[in-house]
């Protein structure tokens, strides 16, 4: 499981690519361990599913089967859905929604 760290630069990268790309990611189904994603890959070339579990805190965990994240390392897929998922909580907090 990775967790969000924003003090760590692998992060700031991830979070980097995440918010430059074009990808949206795909919100699959909801199960009662977490929100399933699929997330394009940068290549195009295939698909990674990303797993957000939001914890009692609020932090979330995340796990992402590609390279990277099945070692357990910040990607760019978990960056972007987390990224998605706090703008979404952000938009039914806010007056009017």
């Amino acid at each position: 499981m990775i967790r969000v760290d924003v003090s760590d630069e692998r992060w700031l990268r991830a979070m980097q690519k995440a918010v430059t790309s074009p990808v949206t990611p795909e919100l699959r189904e909801v199960k009662p361990l977490g929100r399933v994603y699929a997330v394009s890959s940068s290549s195009g070339e295939g698909t990674y599913l990303v797993v957000l579990q939001p914890l009692p805190d609020g932090r979330p965990l995340l796990s992402c089967n590609c390279p990277a994240g099945t070692h357990d390392r910040p990607c760019w897929h978990a960056a972007l859905v987390w990224l998605t998922w706090s703008r979404e909580a952000v938009e039914k907090a806010s007056p009017g929604h």
